[in-house]
């Protein structure tokens, strides 16, 4: 025997036992990993802006690692619902006092007697004025204004 089988020997024992199976992960397809952030969303939109507005919407998009039309469409529904929020208030507002016309009626909040005068009242109509304060025209402007604020 040579001195090089004996070094081949030797060297072939000292790595070990051969593995007798290979993993399985071998023979399945290698397939790129997907996007899970996938949106469906195909129709292109170009337009300009201010440097500052663009940094901006690539700053938010990165901070919230969503896309930056993700963060438009975000601001598009807020915008929408104010808008809305905006119109039920304009369209809601009803004036605070209604206006009646009275014979001797006396102001509730300055105590004055008027004899045929227009009263102002929150009551919805004349037969319930009774049951509510009245005030002359003067009271009305100030009790409104109170209301508001």
């Amino acid at each position: 025997m040579s001195k090089w089988d004996k070094i081949k020997k030797k060297d072939l024992k000292s790595l070990g036992e051969a593995p007798v199976e290979a993993s399985e992960n071998i023979q399945a397809p290698e397939l790129a990993p997907s996007d899970k952030r996938f949106t469906g969303r195909n129709k292109r939109i170009a337009f300009t802006c201010r440097p500052e507005f663009a940094e901006e919407l690539r700053r938010l998009a990165f901070e919230k690692n969503c896309y930056q039309i993700e963060i438009l469409e975000r601001a598009m529904e807020i915008y929408k619902k104010t808008l809305l929020s905006e119109s039920k208030k304009r369209e809601t507002k009803k004036p605070l006092l209604n206006q009646f016309w009275k014979v001797n009626f006396i102001c509730d909040n300055c105590q004055r007697k008027f004899i045929r005068d227009r009263v102002y009242s929150p009551a919805p109509d004349l037969d319930q004025l009774n049951q509510y304060p009245t005030y002359c025209v003067d009271c009305k402007e100030v009790i409104e204004e109170e209301k508001e604020y």
